[in-house]
């Protein structure tokens, strides 16, 4: 499991970076001892201490590089872009009924729904009020409003699950609206917390959007990639849950895709067998290259983007993001 500092690369500004998530740690930690009720107290506890590698607290640290670089306000606004996170995973767990997540209990095998809703319910408005304290009313409305894109968009692709015709274009829809529309928020805050210029805060927003179409590409491809004991989930588990990813696009759509959509019934599970099928189609006939591809295409927009911003370490590092996004097999 790479740390975030071998994520970030091993440099001075790196290393001030994984010290500062550090301090959202604390934050964290002090939210979950403020609970009142001790059933989320203790799965607020076991949520953050169960790790993370803070990746979207980094993202926010490192673009408060961009500008006046105040590390009160990037803690606590990174801080809140941890608890959207873990809150939407929360609420995704319960929408799958999953019992793990990255090999670990999820919260709702833990303490039941009840509690995870809540839970999730409780991280949503925490992260709010946390926003709410550094007085930005353009990024409270900014943060309100990636909260809406990502139940929106969990939403739209609940409502699809099991539709087997979806095209590339619903896909990259979802994925705006769920992973890209948060990395987006996490670099805009950053730079927006440390009052950077109007300018600044568009272009690495934009950046935080292909970095988060990248990494969710790749996680898709994983999906059908890597070992279960990896994945801390079934490889093709995607599949079982209805949903139609980049690589499985590819391969419907192409030569092969009449003979598998035949398999595939409109609103129903596929069987193992067709799964195991895909899968190896998938992975035979150059779907994952072309996965690959796309995701490389959003990786060489953001090397052209960060070009263009200037302050060198900042955007080395956050190149070395996206390399990391886009080349990680795990």
């Amino acid at each position: 499991m790479p740390t975030l500092l071998s994520i970030l690369g091993v440099n001075p500004l790196a290393m001030r970076i994984v010290a500062d998530t550090r301090l959202v740690d604390a934050e964290l930690e002090q939210l979950a001892q403020r609970a009142a009720d001790p059933d989320l107290r203790r799965a607020l506890h076991q949520l953050f201490a169960s790790g993370g590698k803070r990746l979207r607290p980094a993202l926010v640290l490192l673009a408060a590089h961009w500008g006046a670089y105040d590390r009160g306000r990037a803690v606590v606004a990174g801080a809140a872009m941890e608890m959207i996170h873990a809150a939407s995973l929360i609420h995704d767990d319960i929408i799958d009924e999953a019992a793990m997540r990255r090999g670990r209990p999820t919260t709702n095998s833990l303490y039941g729904s009840k509690v995870a809703v809540l839970g999730g319910d409780y991280l949503f408005a925490a992260a709010a009020g946390a926003v709410a304290s550094l007085n930005d009313v353009s990024l409270m409305a900014s943060t309100a409003s990636t909260i809406m894109s990502l139940c929106a968009g969990e939403i739209n692709q609940s409502a699809h699950a099991f539709d087997w015709q979806i095209s590339e274009a619903d896909y990259f829809g979802y994925l705006e609206q769920k992973t890209a529309s948060l990395t987006l928020l996490c670099c805009r805050a950053g730079a927006m917390v440390a009052q950077a210029s109007e300018h600044v805060v568009e272009v690495l927003s934009e950046i935080g959007r292909n970095l988060g179409m990248a990494f969710q590409i790749v996680d898709d491809v994983l999906d059908l990639t890597s070992a279960p004991e990896e994945l801390g989930k079934p490889t093709g588990h995607d599949l079982l849950e209805g949903m139609l990813t980049l690589p499985v696009i590819h391969l419907l759509q192409g030569p092969e895709g009449g003979d598998f959509r035949k398999q595939l019934h409109q609103g129903q599970a596929p069987d193992e067998q067709t799964i195991r099928c895909i899968v190896q189609a998938v992975r035979a006939n150059g779907s994952i290259d072309y996965a690959y591809t796309v995701a490389r295409r959003y990786m060489r927009e953001v090397e052209r983007l960060v070009a263009g911003l200037g302050n060198s370490d900042a955007g080395k590092t956050l190149v070395q993001v996206m390399h990391y996004a886009v080349e990680r097999r795990s």
